[in-house]
């Protein structure tokens, strides 16, 4: 009976477990199913359902009829997570990574008690990481890494003992990293990287005895690094750069012998590097720069036998490089700027016959180059001593360097010839030795480098004749077919003679530059054999006689500079057929006749020509020559001119109307012609003009009230014209305006009161006309708080200065003289603490002289003369160009006792006898009249001279102007110190020109490198606002935008300073540098798109409110030492947006890199930057410019249209760089960024992905290594 029992219950449970599993697969269909069902896009998985089972389905893994496995990664899959997954009780493994999920992580998911790996990274997921984590006691691996998960990391992931990886890198985490973290025994990865984690690095992290990577990198870490991490026997990787990081490296970190990859760069440890880190035998990789390393270095450098790259630039050592540097047989890439090493170069590095790279530039370095070097002749590709104090001669011996592609000698003291051997060097491609102190030609042997593109010999003491330098120059047969770029540069020497004849043998020179040279005699007619000439540049220099006409046969050619020459004769009706011509300058020279018709063929391009001077693109530049005629009207058809600019000539006729409706133009200066006629009402039509200068003509007319739609204008000069009638009102809606000048006119009427409106102003000059008005009602809720100049002299003001003068607070010069002003003197002039001239001379004004006058310590002119004062003269202003001439009866302090009884006489007559005054009020205005009359005439010789004559004078008070530091806060700076480190702005400096400004290289008191942007002239931007917005941008940080260091405002000059970036820009690796191919391997240009992508999302993402940057492109891409990209002049926008007054010749962006809706809107965005980085990474994978001739028959004429006409036609192999694709990974790595930068590119802005996707997706493509398939991102 028992025994029938058993076997009743032993059958029931078969039963009951045979009939469970189709139970238990129904409901695991439906929860997926269900997770399908919620998903936005689920194309990846759309086969589910169409078996019954799901462990049949695309990226189901199953185990005894249950899902153990969800993985599906890389599917674009669009949506949030579905709480349903959490019903798969056995599953072990959920991987989604890669994909578009967005939303928090479902609460149900803690639920998962079997998890062993869980992969969400590469998402949209946001939240906060629940406590409930803790439930997971199985779990190995957690990956959440780049996600926009935030708030604090709860230490109840301690609860998770078996987990072996954490990766939370690239999120928005915060607070301090729990101590409890050190708990997790068995983890063998952390990765917390890429937070905004605070504090110290938990004491506890060396009880991680099992940890083999550590990245903390890029947080906001404070403290040292503490002693424990000496137990981390088993750590291979230790990443903590970029934070805060204080105090000395531990002397026991050489106890960590398994370390391959260390980098603690970015931080501020300021003491040495200890001798045991020499114990590190295993180390392939030490970077440290930019640390605050102090010397010296340490010998036992030299023991580490397995070290590839050695990186501490941007350090402190004031040291030399130790000898023991030679022992380093396997060392590839030493690289050393900016860090303040002196001495020599050691012999011994001669025996590293594996270094590829030597980069030791910006030091102290002297001396000559070692002989020894020359056994680098097997490995050595790029070799840079720039800017240090090597001398002697340039070795011979260079010429065995074979294999090298640059090398850059230039900032440094060698002297004698151009050794003749460089011309063996047969993969050289740049060659820089410029700013030096070489003597005689240059050698012609250089031509036998077949692969050279670029030449840099400017400022040495170069001689003979330039014929020489080609006269058996053979152009290899290779290079004639050769589709690469040659650009022959030897600007700012003193190469003397004539352009030879056998310069057009170079048929496939690119771009000809030998600005500010000696050169004379005639432009020779072989120059039109150059067809593919696309730049030609020979500003200053000696050319004389007319242009040739076989120069306008290249048609190609998009910029001409011929500008400071002494050429003449009449441009060539052949000019029309530069049909690419974007830039012209033939300023300052003497060609005379009236314009050609064909002169206005050029600037009409639709598409963008292939050149490398994008930043100059529009400029149309003839003044200063005597040209005659009048001014074509067909010029209104250049929609390509940005600057226009036709003054000092002899122009004759009206201004044509058709100018004003250019689509581009920012600038118009037509002043010192002898043009007529009335300002055309279509000026109201250049919205977008900044700058309008018609000074010096016989215009007459009014000023139309169209001129106030001008809503950017900045300066507006119609000074010295015939204009009539009142100011229009309209002008007071210039909000942007900060220079206006309108004086020696006929204007009259009331002063409008909308002027004071105008809150940018700077620089008011309205004499020398017949206005009228009080001066008190101008001033009364002026917006006038930056006004610097003021000058309404010479006219027929009345009423007195009233008190509110003093909220002029920057005011430096006031000028007031000749007109009906009476009352007493107010003594709130003395609150213009800034005031430096001061003339109210020749009006009514009567009383004493306040004696708060005396307060105005900055006076350097004044001139009471010819008023009404009474009382004692002034004695204690420290001025030396007082007037005090016909000043009233007044005494001098000293000459009191003499004078009293006449001033009691005099003051009866003022004060008692109002009635004689005014009785002779006739002969007094007769006397005021004649006056007047003679100070016109000492204005029109040169009368206000005595102000220029004591500027001098103040300038040492003023060049103590202070910089503003963001940085290095204990580091003085005035204004006086840049004007030193800069060489006083020479041209030697510089280092970069763009429509923003100039950037000059200088080294501060302390040693750094720094580059200084000069904002142009900028004297009418307001001083506190300026600062206040680079005081904001300042506060910026990010590993990936360049630092802005400080910045100067001083009388009318901006300056910005920023950290020098030793590799320059991108945009020269990618087109002139050479090793190029060599140094941009695919994993440097992943690196750079990467880098860039993360930068642009912290200005979109990262920053309250957001930065919008306008203008990204290669040349705003820099490179450090590790070839990390910094994007450069972030924020500019903003600055130039406080108080821009130069007249900029860009519109926001540079030509190929605008978004294609900004034609349509002029509104800058951020999916305007998003399009322009697209186009960045199409030129990283392609190698090709982003317009050109070559694209002139694809959809949009430029290389977006280009890639996708291809990519439509599945030849999307074809876009690639051969040279930088030939390995299968990077093939298929670069397949994907080419898709991935298609959909940046998007017509629709809407379709564009944000840059925090993009950088998600380029993670993704790293992450997996090419594995994951196209167009899934």
């Amino acid at each position: 009976m028992a025994s029938t029992s058993y076997s009743n219950v032993r059958m029931f449970l078969v039963i009951l477990l045979c009939s469970s599993a189709p139970y238990a697969e129904a409901s695991e269909f439906q929860a997926l199913e269900t997770f399908k069902s919620g998903l936005a896009n689920s194309e990846g998985i759309a086969e589910w359902g169409r078996k019954s089972s799901p462990c049949s389905w695309a990226g189901i893994t199953c185990r005894n009829g249950s899902v153990v496995a969800v993985s599906l990664p890389h599917l674009g899959l669009q949506g949030t997570l579905a709480s349903s997954l959490a019903s798969l009780s056995n599953l072990a493994v959920l991987n989604l990574a890669d994909n578009q999920l967005g939303g928090p992580v479902p609460s149900e998911y803690w639920t998962l008690e079997k998890l062993d790996t869980l992969d969400l990274s590469l998402n949209n997921l946001n939240g906060t990481l629940s406590s409930d984590i803790q439930n997971l006691k199985r779990l190995k691996n957690l990956n959440l890494a780049f996600n926009s998960f935030s708030g604090k990391l709860d230490p109840a992931i301690s609860s998770c003992s078996g987990l072996q990886t954490l990766n939370l890198n690239s999120n928005q985490l915060t607070g301090k990293i729990p101590e409890q973290i050190s708990q997790l025994s068995n983890l063998q990865v952390l990765d917390l990287g890429g937070n905004g984690f605070s504090g110290h690095i938990p004491l506890a992290i060396g009880n991680l005895s099992d940890l083999q990577v550590l990245d903390l990198s890029n947080n906001f870490l404070l403290g040292s690094i503490p002693l424990s991490v000496r137990q981390l026997k088993k750590l291979k990787a230790l990443y903590i750069s970029n934070n805060s990081i204080t105090g000395p490296l531990p002397k026991t970190i050489g106890e960590m012998a398994a370390l391959t990859d260390l980098r603690i760069g970015y931080n501020k440890i300021s003491s040495s590097l200890p001798r045991e880190i020499g114990k590190l035998t295993n180390l392939l990789s030490l970077e440290a720069p930019s640390c605050i390393l102090k010397g010296p270095i340490p010998y036992e450098l030299g023991n580490l036998r397995s070290l590839v790259k050695l990186d501490l630039s941007g350090n402190q050592f004031q040291s030399e490089i130790p000898s023991s540097f030679g022992k380093l047989q396997n060392l590839s890439f030493l690289f050393f700027s900016s860090a303040e090493i002196n001495g020599t170069i050691p012999p011994a590095l001669g025996n590293c016959r594996k270094l590829k790279a030597v980069i030791l530039s910006f030091n102290d370095l002297s001396g000559a180059l070692p002989d020894s070097l020359a056994d680098l002749s097997e490995s050595i590709i790029s070799f840079s001593i720039e800017k240090n104090r090597i001398e002697g001669q340039v070795p011979a011996w260079l010429g065995k360097w074979q294999l090298s592609e640059s090398i850059l000698l230039a900032y440094n003291q060698f002297h004698g010839d151009i050794p003749p051997e460089l011309g063996n060097c047969s993969s050289l491609t740049y060659l820089s030795l410029s700013h030096n102190q070489l003597s005689g030609s240059i050698p012609s042997e250089l031509c036998n480098c077949k692969f050279l593109t670029q030449l840099d010999f400017e400022n040495n003491n170069l001689t003979g004749s330039i014929q020489k330098t080609f006269e058996n120059c053979e152009i290899p047969e290779e290079l004639w077919s050769s589709d690469s770029l040659l650009q022959f540069s030897a600007a700012f020497n003193f190469l003397q003679g004539e352009l030879p004849s056998k310069i057009g043998n170079l048929v496939l020179i690119q771009r000809l530059i030998i600005d500010n040279n000696r050169l004379q005699g005639r432009l020779p007619k072989e120059v039109g054999n150059l067809q593919n000439l696309l730049v030609l540049s020979l500003n200053h220099n000696k050319l004389s006689g007319d242009i040739p006409v076989e120069l306008f046969k290249l048609s190609y050619l998009t910029s001409l500079d011929l500008g400071y020459n002494s050429l003449t004769g009449r441009i060539p009706d052949d000019i029309g057929e530069l049909k690419e011509l974007e830039y012209l300058v033939l300023a300052h020279n003497q060609l005379s006749g009236p314009l050609p018709k064909g002169i206005t063929k050029g600037f009409q391009q639709s598409s963008i020509p292939d050149t490398s001077y994008l930043q100059h693109r529009g400029v149309f530049d003839i003044s200063m020559n005597r040209f005659s005629g009048q001014i074509p009207e067909q010029l209104g058809n250049c929609t390509v001119i940005i600057n226009l600019l036709l003054a000092d000539n002899n122009f004759t006729g009206e201004i044509p109307a058709s100018i004003f409706r250019l689509p581009n133009l920012v600038s118009v200066d037509i002043s010192s012609n002898r043009l007529e006629g009335k300002i055309p009402n279509e000026v109201g039509d250049a919205k977008k003009l900044q700058g309008l200068m018609l000074a010096n003509n016989i215009i007459e007319g009014g000023i139309p009230s169209e001129i106030g739609k001008l809503q950017q204008l900045v300066k507006l000069n119609l000074s010295r014209n015939e204009l009539k009638g009142e100011l229009p009102a309209s002008i007071g809606n210039l909000r942007s305006l900060s220079d206006l000048d309108l004086s020696s006119n006929h204007l009259s009427g009331v002063i409008p009161p909308s002027l004071s409106k105008l809150s940018g102003i700077v620089s008011l000059h309205l004499q020398q006309n017949q206005l009228s008005g009080n001066l008190g009602e101008l001033l009364t809720g002026s917006s006038w708080q930056q006004i610097g100049t003021l000058n309404l002299s010479l006219n027929m003001l009345d009423g007195d200065i009233p008190n509110n003068i003093a909220h002029l607070s920057y005011l430096t010069s006031l000028d007031l003289h000749n007109n009906r002003l009476s009352g007493t003197l107010t003594r709130y002039l003395s609150n213009l603490s800034q005031l430096q001239y001061l003339d109210i001379s020749e009006n009514l004004f009567y009383g004493p002289i306040p004696h708060e006058l005396c307060n105005l310590g900055e006076l350097r002119f004044l001139n009471l003369s010819s008023n009404l004062f009474r009382g004692e003269i002034l004695d204690c202003i420290n001025s030396k160009a007082k007037s005090f001439q016909n000043i009233g009866d007044l005494c001098e302090y000293s000459a009191k006792e003499h004078c009293k009884t006449r001033i009691r006489w005099t003051s009866y007559f003022i004060e008692m006898t109002l009635i004689l005054i005014l009785s002779l009020g006739t002969v007094l205005s007769i006397l005021w009249l004649v006056l007047a009359f003679l100070k016109r005439r000492t204005l029109m010789m040169g009368g206000v001279k005595p102000i220029l004559q004591n500027m001098g004078e103040s300038g040492d008070n003023l060049l103590n102007s202070r910089v503003a530091m963001f940085k290095q806060t204990s580091l003085k700076l005035t204004f006086q110190d840049i004007v030193h480190i800069t060489n006083n702005f020479s041209s030697s400096n510089v280092v970069g020109d763009g429509g923003s400004g100039t950037v000059y290289k200088g080294v501060l008191p302390t040693g750094q490198l720094v580059a200084i942007k000069k904002l142009g002239k900028a004297r009418d931007q307001g001083n506190r606002e300026f600062l206040a917005e680079t005081e904001a941008i300042g506060r910026v940080k990010h590993e990936n935008l360049i630092p802005l260091l400080g910045s100067c405002s001083f009388k009318d000059e901006k300056l910005l300073i920023y950290e020098f970036m030793a590799n320059g820009s991108l945009e020269f690796w990618l087109w002139n540098k050479p090793g190029a191919l060599e140094a941009l391997d695919w994993n440097i240009r992943l690196k750079i798109a990467i880098g860039t992508a993360r930068g642009l999302a912290y200005l979109h993402h990262g920053v309250v409110p957001p930065v919008v940057h306008r203008d990204v492109k290669p040349s705003n891409i820099l490179l450090d030492h590790n070839f990390e990209p910094r994007i450069a002049d972030f924020g500019l926008a903003r600055i130039l947006s406080v108080g821009e007054t130069h007249v900029t010749t860009e519109i926001a962006g540079t030509f190929g890199y605008i978004a294609p809706e900004y034609s349509q809107s002029w509104r800058s965005t951020t999916k305007g930057d998003v399009y322009s980085f697209g186009v960045i990474m199409l030129e990283i994978i392609t190698g090709k410019e982003p317009t050109g001739f070559e694209f002139k028959d694809v959809q949009g004429g430029n290389l977006v249209g280009w890639v996708r006409e291809l990519v439509e036609k599945g030849k999307e192999v074809e876009c690639l760089e051969v040279e930088v694709s030939d390995e299968s990974k990077g093939m298929a790595q670069m397949l994907q960024l080419l898709h991935l930068g298609l959909h940046c590119t998007s017509e629709d802005p809407f379709m564009r992905p944000s840059m925090q996707r993009v950088v998600q997706c380029l993670e993704c493509i790293i992450v997996n290594k090419g594995a994951m398939q196209v167009d899934q991102c």
